[in-house]
């Protein structure tokens, strides 16, 4: 490869690196991405894309099977796996081609295929040729972080959800090592598709970033679906046997062995950085990933960083407000704006979703507000009644003499979408009163928001 200059050079890309180069490149800078492996990164081609795509067809196949709820005749039909995931990869094609060279090349960006690694903080070096440029964005993600001080477990095999999304076939027993969303969204959609599911979690609350009541409201409905959840256990040992797989798991004084056909891993990130020789471009890390400030510059002045391997919110939509926030210093520097992670929506796809946005209750109450919290059932919710979805509950924490929102949180249908009305209420500044004399559409789910608001 030769050497060129480039005024932006974008190490990285999947999302974040994608909006990083596209924007600088409008901004009428000469802009390079550097990739090694396919554009899009990890969640179009193994994460969000391809999982929420299964999640769907699981959803859907448990709807198939209980038709006569709704006065279908049922389809006893047995599922073929192979054909969901060929499903999938139509979905993830299709999206992949807006990410693609040609989507590259219409903004103007120039894609050079391998790895990278700094010689200075202007120089990177890449297959074996030399780059400079004047700004460096660092966006190459995170991974699944490799497991430690667990014996055994490499020896017996394990998946992670990048093997998950296109197994050759649907195992029957899986035990799901992590429940955050990854490990709640993976163990639902295997238990829908006709796999016995284990979910195994340390500590004594699955989603452990949500507020608990709305954690054990959807660890009831999914024990009700027949998802096994096993709280407070260690994984202490692995081994492969004849029969499968096998887990010496600790709860409490006692010891149980868990036989399974395939253990998948769900348990923390790993920043990807080691390639990098960011020591060379004195750029700072530390166990979370690049070291960034309010700005996203790293310790060297011309490199910035963003998304996943910033060590921030792990979510691709934070990688591209990110992204989006680095293109906008670089091409203004002289009207930088900082990073707000003040109002953040988070959502988890099971079904029914979890979304939620500020703060649990318990944490309103050790910030020192005076709150008040307010709930609404969606078994009182019409339309939610109408798609034969009224599981599910709205929680509104809201200071209690103004009602200004600290924090929402909603299990049920249409969560992740939902959620963003009480966004932005709090980004604007909208209290519920407000909202609750804000005309809403009947018969719609959006309704939940403004009954849980009229409470107040």
């Amino acid at each position: 490869m030769a050497s060129e200059h480039y005024d932006v050079l974008v190490i990285g890309g999947g999302t974040a690196g994608l909006v990083a180069a596209k924007r600088a490149a409008g901004g009428r800078r000469k802009v390079a991405i550097v990739e090694r492996d396919r554009l899009g990164g990890e969640c179009l081609w193994t994460g969000c894309i391809p999982a929420k795509t299964l999640l769907n067809s699981a959803s859907v196949y448990r709807t198939i099977q209980k038709a006569q709820d709704y006065g279908l005749p049922a389809d006893n039909e047995p599922l073929n796996w192979p054909d969901v995931v060929r499903a999938k990869d139509e979905v993830v094609a299709r999206i992949a081609r807006e990410d693609g060279e040609k989507a590259l090349a219409s903004a103007d960006v120039a894609f050079l295929r391998g790895s990278a690694a700094f010689l200075s903080q202007h120089e990177v070096l890449v297959q074996g040729g030399v780059l400079t440029a004047d700004q460096v964005v660092v966006a190459t993600g995170s991974r699944q972080a490799e497991p430690r001080g667990l014996p055994g477990l490499l020896e017996a095999g394990y998946i992670t959800h990048v093997q998950a999304v296109s197994l050759p076939l649907l195992p029957r027993r899986l035990a799901v090592i992590g429940a955050g969303p990854v490990g709640v969204e993976f163990a639902q959609l295997f238990s829908r598709l006709g796999s016995r599911v284990t979910l195994l979690e340390r500590s004594d609350q699955i989603l452990s970033q949500e507020d608990p009541e709305i954690a054990h409201y959807l660890e009831r409905l999914l024990r009700e679906e027949g998802l096994s959840i096993v709280h407070g256990c260690t994984v202490q040992a692995a081994r492969a046997t004849r029969s499968g797989k096998v887990l010496e798991i600790r709860r409490e004084d006692r010891d149980e062995e868990l036989l399974v056909d395939e253990i998948l891993l769900a348990t923390g990130r790993a920043p990807n950085v080691e390639q990098l020789n960011l020591a060379a471009a004195g750029v700072e890390t530390d166990q979370r990933g690049i070291k960034v400030d309010y700005y996203l510059r790293t310790s060297a002045p011309n490199i910035y960083a963003c998304g996943d391997v910033s060590g921030e919110f792990l979510f691709s939509h934070v990688a591209e407000y990110q992204a989006r926030l680095v293109a906008q210093n670089i091409l203004l520097p002289g009207a930088p704006r900082m990073a707000d992670y003040s109002v953040v929506p988070w959502a988890t796809f099971s079904d029914p979703e979890v979304g939620h946005v500020g703060l649990t209750e318990s944490q309103a109450l050790a910030a020192g507000h005076s709150i008040k919290v307010e709930r609404f059932l969606l078994a009182n919710l019409d339309r939610a009644l109408t798609l034969r979805q009224g599981r599910g509950l709205v929680k509104v924490i809201a200071e209690a003499h103004s009602g200004r929102i600290l924090g929402a949180h909603i299990v049920g249908p249409g969560a992740s979408n939902i959620i963003h009305e009480y966004v932005l209420a709090m980004r604007a500044g909208i209290p519920l009163p407000e909202i609750a004399d804000t005309i809403h559409a009947y018969p719609t789910l959006s309704e939940a928001v403004r009954e849980a608001a009229a409470k107040f």
